[in-house]
């Protein structure tokens, strides 16, 4: 589940098979990106994802409308 701090969203539950691309593209539906990244997740089979937003409210409406659903559709 991700969570809002401060314009930035921690996204889990990754899968490896989705592509920084298709993770940007799809965090993008909400609102500007100021920076995507991928810290080393102690799961090899669920990875973790750091979306900063440009703007705060970015991060919470991602987080209500973005919340739950599957990357890999």
């Amino acid at each position: 589940s991700p969570e809002a701090v401060r314009g930035a969203i921690v996204v889990t539950n990754v899968s490896p098979a989705v592509t920084s691309h298709s993770i940007r593209q799809f965090l993008e539906k909400v609102g500007p990106i100021v920076s995507l990244s991928f810290p080393h997740s102690r799961d090899p089979h669920r990875a973790v994802a750091v979306c900063k937003y440009q703007h705060e409210e970015s991060a919470t409406r991602a987080i209500a409308e973005l919340d739950g659903m599957d990357l890999e559709d």
